[in-house]
């Protein structure tokens, strides 16, 4: 389950890559928030602590791809040095985090933030946490897809 800002363009870039076998948006480790767009983008929520992440939760087969191949992609499909934000998208619920399930992701997780940030290849700290998944909440179904939706309705991304 992992968070990179909005999740409309990181689950349709989860989708384009061979051996996810599902990509599916929704809102992860909140409390005292409802779990629903609405709820966690009102301007109340936006520097709540305790806010939920967008999230897109990756499902795939690791005979065709690894855990390290998606943390990867993870990784360079945003900035990971900004802290509660992405692009023009400000607000906890944008946050880099890598959610994990187990200590077999935690220690793939841990290996892969020590990896880019000695890499040389990232400007400034690194803000990604890496957390156990508390609850994941399945995002409202006008978003799952959102973006195939709009390209099918000729209004573009």
């Amino acid at each position: 389950v992992l968070g990179s800002g909005c999740f409309w363009g990181a689950e349709k870039g989860y989708e384009s890559i061979e051996g996810v076998v599902d990509a599916v948006s929704g809102y992860a480790d909140g409390f005292g928030v409802k779990p629903n767009y609405r709820a966690i983008t009102k301007l109340s929520n936006k520097f709540n602590k305790d806010n939920f992440a967008e999230v897109v939760k990756v499902t795939f087969n690791s005979n065709a791809i690894t855990l390290e191949a998606i943390l990867k992609h993870f990784y360079e499909s945003h900035d990971p040095t900004q802290l509660n934000r992405q692009g023009p998208d400000v607000g906890d619920q944008y946050r880099t985090v890598i959610f994990v399930h187990d200590d077999v992701q935690k220690r793939a997780a841990q290996d892969s933030l020590a990896q880019l940030s000695a890499s040389g290849k990232v400007l400034g700290s690194i803000a990604t946490t890496i957390e156990s998944v508390q609850d994941y909440w399945l995002a409202e179904d006008y978003h799952q897809q959102f973006l195939e939706k709009r390209k099918s309705a000729g209004l573009g991304h």
